[in-house]
């Protein structure tokens, strides 16, 4: 398992979690809403 792969690997790591992030943001906000009703 050489460097390259692990920083390769950590780099997609860190981009999917800021690519969820706002998702589950959304969705907290969205089930809130839901039971405030």
């Amino acid at each position: 398992f050489t460097y390259g792969n692990a920083g390769r690997a950590s780099a997609i790591a860190i981009v999917l979690l800021i690519a969820v992030i706002p998702v589950i943001i959304y969705n907290l906000r969205q089930f809130r809403e839901r039971r405030a009703f």
